[in-house]
């Protein structure tokens, strides 16, 4: 796709199938029609986890029959001088990357509900030991609060004074799971 300032001056039949457009509808449109940039937040969030270069952004696109799309789009003068206003965008479909994101995370975060509502202390620590997973009644049960970043870090980190109990056990669950640290469920 070719853009002068915000609007579309030329795009490939590729884009024309994504967006759902005719040539017509597309070319002269300005892009904020035709693209709802996604939040500044998310792009935030991708570009510290590495999936984002910086000049990339994150649209999405709700087709005529309804469907949205997401697209990552890198834009660049189209000489290569900065002054110019024809901009060339490079955009890749990432929408199924995205679906299984959002499903993914509603997922996780229906788990969490299950596991918040258990009153015994769930966790789930990785094999040097990192929590990967907590329920509040861990956190409760460990004077922590339910915002407590506790996620990637040791009982150690967290609570010194049951270190040494806590890496004991694990030393036990590597020896009964082949190496493996599984998982651990403690009472009050």
């Amino acid at each position: 796709m070719i853009t002068r300032g915000d609007t579309i001056t030329d795009c490939n039949q590729r884009l024309l199938d994504i967006v759902g457009m005719s040539r017509d509808e597309i070319i002269g449109a300005y892009t904020t029609r035709i693209f709802d940039t996604l939040s500044e937040e998310t792009m935030a969030v991708d570009r510290l986890r590495g999936r984002v270069a910086p000049e990339m952004s994150g649209v999405s696109i709700r087709r005529p029959d309804g469907r949205v799309v997401h697209l990552l789009a890198y834009g660049r003068p189209l000489t290569g001088n900065a002054d110019d206003p024809y901009h060339i965008w490079e955009t890749v479909d990432v929408t199924v990357q995205k679906d299984m994101e959002n499903r993914l995370r509603e997922n996780h975060d229906n788990m969490q509900v299950i596991l918040d509502t258990m009153p015994d202390a769930v966790f789930l620590k990785d094999e040097r030991g990192g929590l990967r997973l907590v329920n509040k009644s861990f956190r409760d049960f460990m004077g922590l609060p339910h915002d407590a970043d506790v996620l990637g870090k040791t009982i150690r980190e967290i609570a010194p004074h049951l270190a040494d109990v806590s890496e004991a056990n694990d030393d036990i669950c590597r020896g009964m799971n082949g190496g493996t640290l599984v998982c651990e469920h403690v009472s009050e």
